[in-house]
């Protein structure tokens, strides 16, 4: 094969190309008082996937939600406690760095910061669109450090990119 394929015989839609640590392709996002960084952006790899790194303060995290997208979360920093309901109900694991916690699509899922300090996780979310969730509810800022929530969240903005991108926030119970 002379150009890119996927194993099905796909054309590879992303052009090949590096990021170097501490560049970005997107804005920094305060997305409900976590950062999100977008690395690789949906739009550049033909949807097929979208690469972030977030950053979560002490007792930050979303609340249990699911989505089509499978995720995979690899910890940078941080104690990061994950949750997923299986039909034996909800199940958790804690990891630091380097541990690895992969999330189907349409599992319900969260995850939390039990550590002291700022959380920081590389995420793989296939296929593409968590970014333009992010994009839709997160304002660029400049901060280096999650700042957790100032107060209530815009829900109404909230909701609204959650139809949208087929992001739907449950009790796990």
């Amino acid at each position: 094969m002379s150009d890119p394929e996927l194993a099905l015989g796909t054309p590879l839609a992303m052009p090949f190309g590096h990021i170097l640590p501490g560049e970005a392709v997107g804005p920094t996002r305060n997305v409900v008082g976590d950062l999100v960084t977008i690395k690789v952006p949906s739009s550049s790899t033909g949807d097929l996937f979208c690469a972030f790194e977030e950053l979560t303060p002490p007792n930050g995290g979303p609340p249990p939600h699911h989505h089509p997208q499978a995720e995979l979360f690899y910890v940078l920093s941080g104690e990061v406690q994950f949750m997923h309901v299986t039909d034996s109900g909800p199940q958790l694991v804690t990891g630091g760095p380097g541990s690895i916690a992969s999330i189907p699509g349409s599992v319900v899922h969260t995850f939390k910061n039990v550590g002291l300090d700022q959380s920081k996780v590389f995420v793989i979310s296939t296929p593409g669109g968590l970014d333009r969730f992010f994009e839709d509810i997160g304002d660029v800022t400049d901060l280096w450090y999650a700042p957790g929530m100032a107060g209530p969240p815009d829900m109404e903005r909230i909701l609204a990119a959650s139809a949208k991108w087929g992001v739907h926030f449950v009790d796990p119970s």
